[in-house]
């Protein structure tokens, strides 16, 4: 079991900090969602807690090249051992412009989601270049069906190691093939991020690199199991239908019953656990989730492939969920107030219309744990006339010894917009708490 015993003590500041540099600079958040796909994805600043066992880094910064990789996993157990069995493939791609040099170093990838390991050399008169925009397609040029996340990291001198999660579809689409080609291109911000905005600027060059994929290294690499057990917390029924374990990651689909009378929006501290009590938490810096259906959800977490447990079980302590009635969020653009929120706990703290953007700022009075910054609003919205708003930026942020979280959200219209406007919610700190454990071996 990787221990906590190494985590940082203020790492509650390093999030803290993270976030501030964040809101300095008022940006959208660099998350893409692929075609087809609805899910939740993470920031790679919002720390799991799981660190990094010190026999593994001793064994990757061992390996030549490889240390720079010991960063970018250090919160993510099944990647972890991943790499330790030898399951990464290198691939050493490079494209060079105005002295800014983009490489992807190794990939891990199976028939669920791909990791790419990438750096970007700087060896130009600019400052802190880094991704600003990425386009993924096959072979053919066609953008790829998946959901993908990339994030800013520090630089270690003149060079920036980076990750990308691309995840694929799977059974979502059953005419989905991984390509045998997989290309990138990105184009390039320079730049001090923590400036205030206009003192960065994005460059001309696009960079592109190709990246083949043996697909013969993942052939038949993947475990199914029937759990059909369900559990029932505050009078609502959660059925977990099957589990498929995967060198990347673990998927987990979940049902919730038609005649519930709650949203279910979560399940709380979620993780497998083994027979040892070895523990594999839900992912944190990445796609966390997928939406399958109005009641069913697909949790993603930390792969246990390459370990051979007796028995095998979900453990769980609750439920954050909100009475359906309740799950929407409605504002009088006219009286700038809000018509309708959850709870008290939900100030609305800013709203600025333009002529095709709405600009509203919550405060949201309640800090959720290390790690489980909720996306809280949907990406879409709806106006008087039923017009669509589709979220363009968001942003999640909070201070020292506040109390609150800050949540800003730009979104986007076609015409005029019509008063009130109204947000689904996804996501909630209602917590109810209940312990279960479902089991998944023997």
């Amino acid at each position: 079991m990787i221990s906590n015993e190494h985590l940082p003590k203020d790492i509650d500041s390093y999030i803290i900090n993270g976030i501030e540099k964040a809101k300095k600079k008022k940006r959208g958040i660099r998350i893409r969602r692929g075609a087809g796909i609805a899910s939740i994805l993470t920031l790679v600043v919002f720390f799991s807690m799981i660190r990094m066992s010190p026999a593994f880094a001793s064994y990757i910064s061992a390996i030549p090249g490889m240390d720079y990789i010991v960063d970018l996993i250090q919160w993510n157990k099944g990647l972890q051992s991943a790499v330790d069995n030898e399951f990464i493939q290198n691939i050493n791609v490079s494209d060079e412009h105005q002295g800014i040099v983009f490489t992807v170093n190794d990939i891990i990838v199976d028939n669920t989601s791909m990791v790419v390991f990438y750096s970007i050399e700087n060896k130009s008169q600019y400052k802190m270049p880094r991704i600003n925009s990425l386009n993924i397609t096959d072979e053919r040029n066609s953008e790829l069906k998946a959901a993908f996340d990339y994030g800013f990291a520090p630089y270690d001198g003149s060079v920036y190691n980076g990750r990308l999660n691309i995840s694929f579809p799977g059974d979502e689409d059953p005419d989905f093939m991984i390509p045998d080609v997989i290309k990138l291109t990105a184009n390039m911000e320079v730049g001090d991020p923590n400036l205030p905005e206009g003192q960065s600027h994005v460059l001309d060059d696009n960079w592109k690199v190709s990246i083949p994929i043996d697909k013969s290294r993942f052939e038949n690499m993947e475990k199914h199991y029937v759990i059909d057990q369900a559990v029932e917390i505050a009078g609502q029924r959660i059925v977990f239908e099957n589990a498929v374990i995967y060198p990347t990651r673990v998927s987990v689909d979940i049902s919730f019953d038609k005649n519930n009378t709650m949203e279910i929006f979560a399940l709380e501290n979620l993780a497998l656990v083994d027979e040892k009590g070895n523990e594999w938490g839900t992912i944190q810096d990445g796609v966390t989730m997928n939406h399958i259906s109005y009641t069913k959800k697909r949790v993603f977490f930390q792969s246990n492939f390459f370990t051979v447990p007796k028995e095998l079980y979900i453990r769980g302590s609750g439920i954050r969920a909100l009475d359906k009635d309740e799950a929407e969020v409605v504002i009088d653009l006219d009286g700038n107030g809000l018509i309708k929120a959850p709870d008290e706990k939900l100030q609305l703290k800013e709203l600025k219309l333009g002529d095709k953007s709405l600009f509203v700022s919550f405060k949201l009075g309640s800090i959720p744990p290390s790690g489980s910054y909720i996306e809280f609003l949907s990406w879409n919205g709806f106006d008087g006339s039923n017009q669509e708003l589709r979220r363009e930026k968001e942003g999640r942020f909070t201070r020292e010894n506040q109390d609150y979280m800050e949540y800003d959200y730009e979104y986007t219209f076609e015409m005029p917009v019509k008063s009130p406007v109204r947000f689904p919610v996804i996501d909630y700190p209602n917590r109810i708490e209940k312990e279960f454990q479902v089991p998944i071996l023997p």
